[in-house]
């Protein structure tokens, strides 16, 4: 009988055979972490409040500076599930905590997300800052249906960090493909 004698060497052990099954599903698994395209947006929610709303998520965007804000006042679009932050000048969509005014879709309302601000429907005067601070003195929070809103409506509102606004609506659009409101703000 021939004695082969020959040693398998770790390859051909059982050992060796797992180990290599390892190193090969590491590898694959690692690839495709690698490779794989970034997660999509999370699923978003319907929206409700506003016939043909787009949809929105429950998160916040990373707020982005108003195209047309300086120095405390200037026009911006709002659309649903959208914020906008008075004091900073800056926009987003989904909630934020520090939003003067956000349209929520679900309850097709403008509203204050900021525990300090408010937000109420004003009526239009010479001095309509002083007016306005005069009506949010005792205000927390706020909501306005956009249902009702209508070009020329004057708003006030308390920011977060103690400014009065005064907003008024420029325009309205509920039955376009994604609804907005256009609104001049002034804040002081």
């Amino acid at each position: 009988m021939p004695d082969s004698g020959r040693d398998p060497g770790f390859w051909g052990t059982l050992p060796g055979l797992i180990t290599a099954l390892a190193t090969l599903l590491t590898a694959i698994v690692g690839a495709f972490v690698l490779l794989r395209p970034d997660d999509p947006d999370p699923p978003s929610t319907a929206t409700a409040g506003v016939e043909g709303a787009p949809s929105t998520t429950s998160t916040a965007s990373s707020p982005t500076p108003l195209p047309t804000w300086e120095n405390g006042e200037g026009q911006f679009v709002m659309t649903p599930g959208m914020f906008a932050d008075l004091d900073t000048g800056t926009f987003g969509t989904g909630p934020s905590e520090d939003a003067e005014l956000y349209w929520d879709p679900e309850e097709g309302a403008l509203k204050t997300l900021s525990a300090s601000s408010a937000l109420i429907e004003g009526h239009p005067t010479a001095n309509f800052i002083i007016t306005c601070q005069g009506m949010l003195e005792d205000v927390r929070g706020g909501v306005l249906p956009v249902v009702g809103l209508e070009p020329g409506d004057p708003m006030c509102a308390r920011t977060d960090r103690g400014a009065i606004a005064s907003l008024a609506v420029d325009g309205v659009d509920l039955g376009a493909g994604t609804p907005e409101i256009r609104v001049s703000a002034f804040v002081r």
